[in-house]
């Protein structure tokens, strides 16, 4: 089974909707609470894959919010969010070391930020040193500097059409060319041979949803697989076949996290 929903799926806006609900209102029973993880999931991963089920949720609420109050593209960005979250969760399920990697990922850009902030007068000197402390205490353990979103895609089952998708959504998340595509239309009338239509509807909006809902699926899935003792996984595997993906989350050679 894939990742992704099919595109035949994607044809009924309702149902797709339907899913992000189930997924959304299955979380929300117990706000997310964590708990205990696997045993093979040191602290950084655990918290790192709850938190980021978590986020996705929360964007998912936001999702179906502005669904509701637009025709066009605007939901784009979110739903970019979305897959980010739930390829990062899945990617730290199956990643040995990978949640000290993003950490020393987060570390490093907050440095570079905090120095150009000190270079601009401003008053971050003690937090500049901290990130600094803190970078090198990461690479004098030998944590991995990598943290590449390609990367991440691409070492899951799937993962190149995931990342595929990911960036026919970034090019909407963007400011630049494509956003202007999304209000004009030829127009012969026009002197400049254009005319803006403010609330142009998108084709793609509902297999949108459908690449929401996958991810969403994927992120809470990956939080689902952490845990020590699952809770939510006859749920997850009606909505999965609702959803027409599978329960497993495999590596790009078709391996998974040690069964428990």
């Amino acid at each position: 089974m894939t990742a992704v929903a099919p595109p035949s799926k994607y044809h009924d806006p309702a149902f797709v909707r339907s899913i992000i609900t189930s997924l959304c209102e299955l979380w929300e029973k117990d706000d997310g609470a964590g708990g205990d993880f696997r045993g093979q999931l040191d602290p950084a991963r655990a918290v790192a894959i709850h938190t980021h089920a978590h986020h996705a949720v929360k964007m998912a609420r936001a999702l179906l919010v502005l669904d509701d109050a637009t025709t066009g593209a605007e939901i784009v960005p979110i739903v970019r969010l979305i897959l980010e979250c739930g390829v990062t969760a899945a990617y730290l399920l199956l990643k040995d070391g990978s949640g000290n990697s993003m950490i020393r990922k987060g570390s490093d850009l907050r440095r570079v930020a905090l120095k150009e902030m000190v270079a601009l007068g401003m008053d971050a000197e003690y937090s500049l040193r901290e990130a600094t402390a803190k970078v090198a205490e990461l690479d004098l353990a030998g944590v991995s500097s990598g943290w590449i979103f390609q990367q991440h895609c691409e070492s899951l089952q799937g993962g190149k059409q995931i990342y595929a998708l990911y960036r026919v959504l970034s090019s909407e998340s963007h400011a630049g060319m494509r956003i202007a595509d999304l209000y004009v239309v030829d127009d012969d009338q026009s002197s400049i041979g254009v005319a803006f239509v403010a609330d142009r509807p998108s084709k793609s909006k509902v297999s949108s949803l459908g690449v929401a809902a996958s991810m969403l699926f994927l992120a809470i899935n990956a939080d689902e697989i952490a845990r020590a003792k699952p809770r939510r996984t006859t749920q997850l595997g009606k909505i999965a076949r609702q959803l027409g993906v599978g329960t497993q989350i495999l590596r790009a050679d078709g391996s998974e996290h040690p069964p428990r």
